[in-house]
């Protein structure tokens, strides 16, 4: 018997729609989103009221092209940071394209990695 569209099966094999309360449900993943890293909820509220009050044809800070609330529905647009999170930490301040952001906090966290890119605050 097939299950309808939406529902879960269960991950133990035993036939039945996902229960939570489950033995084998018991450690499965949440499906609700925790703060990433733990930046903590200003942070995610400042991600959501930059990515709420985008101005459709805004240019992307890191490429030039234009972003939309469509993309936004799509999931391609991040909340940025103008200065890197991981040395100046603080909230997000700029909407970006999810694709460049997540590739230039990689290319930095691996040029750090990597000692090519050390910024502190004076020369040890």
């Amino acid at each position: 018997m097939s299950q309808p569209l939406g529902l879960r099966s269960c991950a133990c094999g035993c036939g039945t729609p996902y229960q939570p309360k489950h033995p084998a449900h018991r450690y499965a993943t949440p499906t609700h989103r925790t703060p990433k890293a733990g930046r903590g909820a200003a942070h995610g509220k400042a991600a959501r009221y930059l990515l709420a009050n985008l101005i459709d044809g805004t240019p992307c800070p890191r490429c030039g092209q234009p972003m939309t609330h469509a993309q936004r529905a799509l999931g391609l647009l991040d909340a940025g940071h103008s200065r890197d999170y991981a040395t100046h930490g603080g909230l997000p301040d700029r909407v970006e394209h999810r694709s460049e952001n997540r590739s230039a906090g990689a290319t930095m966290g691996n040029r750090r990695r990597l000692g090519l890119d050390s910024r502190t605050s004076r020369e040890w």
